[in-house]
């Protein structure tokens, strides 16, 4: 079982060593040669020296899992810093402190975590899962990249601490903390099946005073596929709840849903706020994105969350997949389950696998937790 170990020195800030090698590709053929290898000292040095850089460890058998995620903080920032030492031939010690203080001022605009909170606050879960790949056809398929969920690394309610995973991967992240591990297989057999098991440590807990790094993104208050927050119909429904605060706003919102819709069995695939609106009826998916959906219509950041409902350390199953919503009521992130009826700050019991947001960093849709790149592999959730 490969791992990757993330200790809280590592889970304050994302990896940086993308942001390096992006600014040193931009950085070649603009200055003379002994400006490169001055720019390439300083990044090895800063890189080499970064305190909050994501620790790789591999297992028993020397197989190590390779990072290849996206940093968030933008890099054209770390590349000006560079091209300025270079015009004004600035040393290395320059270089190191100007990038140090750029990535510091854009971290402390994006994340804000609290250790002794998170501490004090949570307490561990352990979660293990497995897919089941199988080839559907009597040919032998080579070459197949997976795309296989794990739990975000930083929410209101969770930490990931460790990843596990059976085979070399590739872990793929991006600005909303979202995970995903990147498994390439290099034949399937004709008919035959490849089973990957992953393994997380989490902190859940009430952290919500410890998280800010989703305020980043403007995605939250934006329409998207199935929350449909500009549409005429859920524009007007929204305009009807008021409150003095997001927080009572966001209840009178919860409360309507709750009222307004009928569970039906899980749907095969998406239908979206619109529907839930006109229909009255869905799943926990159409709860939620009719929840974001009010939400951002009246002008409050809210997300939809896709992950499991487990009380205790658990092995997935298919069956225990949920999906909820979360709003940001000005100081804090607020889980919102309409479908089981929970508003709430503090639930351990959620875990979350997949903040639904469409990314540049990782190949899946908003509303996907997994996907094989060949579309005659059936890829499931072992039961």
């Amino acid at each position: 079982m490969k791992s990757i170990h993330k200790p809280f020195a590592c889970t304050l800030f994302p990896p940086t060593r993308g942001i390096f090698e992006c600014a040193s590709k931009e950085l070649i053929g603009s200055a003379g040669t002994r400006a490169r290898a001055r720019t390439r000292i300083s990044l090895r040095i800063f890189s080499h020296f970064m305190p909050f850089r994501r620790t790789i460890a591999g297992d028993d058998n020397g197989g190590r899992l390779r990072n290849s995620s996206r940093h968030p903080f933008s890099s054209p920032v770390i590349v000006n810093r560079l091209k300025l030492c270079m015009k004004y031939r600035a040393g290395t010690a320059a270089a190191i402190i100007l990038c140090s203080v750029a990535l510091a001022s854009q971290a402390a605009q994006t994340f804000d975590f609290d250790v002794s909170h998170v501490k004090r606050n949570s307490t561990s879960r352990r979660i293990r899962y497995c897919y089941t790949v199988k080839n559907t056809k009597n040919a032998v398929s080579r070459g197949v990249t997976l795309w296989l969920p794990a739990p975000v690394s930083q929410t209101a309610n969770q930490v990931c601490q460790n990843l596990k995973i059976s085979r070399d991967a590739n872990l793929l992240t991006d600005e909303h903390g979202n995970q995903v591990f990147a498994v390439v297989l290099d034949v399937v057999p004709p008919l035959g099946q490849v089973t990957i098991s992953m393994e997380a440590n989490l902190l859940v807990g009430d952290l919500a005073y410890a998280y800010r790094g989703a305020l980043a993104s403007p995605a939250y208050s934006a329409p998207q596929r199935f929350v449909d927050s500009a549409d005429p119909r859920i524009v007007s429904r929204a305009s009807r709840f008021e409150g003095a605060t997001n927080v009572d706003v966001g209840k009178r919102v919860f409360d309507w849903v709750g009222s307004h819709m009928q569970p039906t069995g899980r749907f095969r695939a998406p239908r979206g706020a619109a529907y839930a609106l006109e229909y009255a009826d869905g799943d926990c998916s159409e709860y939620a994105f009719l929840f974001t959906a009010l939400c951002r219509a009246r002008g409050i950041p809210a997300r939809c969350i896709t992950g499991v409902v487990c009380k205790q350390d658990s092995l997935l199953k298919p069956s225990m997949l949920h999906g909820w919503s979360e709003f940001y009521d000005g100081t804090r992130w607020r889980l919102a389950d309409c479908q089981l009826g929970v508003f709430s700050t503090e639930k351990p019991e959620y875990v979350a696998m997949r903040v639904a947001v469409d990314s540049e960093s990782i190949p899946l849709q908003a509303h996907e937790l997994s996907r094989s790149s060949d579309p005659d592999l059936r890829l499931t959730m072992a039961r």
